[in-house]
């Protein structure tokens, strides 16, 4: 079975790069490395999709 991390770099599109995030305390990162065209989507992503934010911290929100 092939760990998560090797299964991250091999499904990774061209023009991603998985490095370290300058974010305190949150780890890696996927970063873009050219220009993303507006419509493009990404995906899939395996997290459950919620219209409700339950916090008062909007620091790493993206919309």
């Amino acid at each position: 079975m092939i760990d998560n991390e090797d299964h991250v770099l091999a499904t990774l599109p061209p023009g991603f790069s998985v490095r370290q995030s300058t974010i305190p305390n949150t780890g890696l990162g996927v970063f873009a490395e050219t220009t993303i065209s507006s419509g493009t989507r990404l995906g899939p992503n395996d997290g459950t999709l919620s219209k409700q934010f339950h916090g008062d911290d909007w620091t790493y929100i993206f919309l």
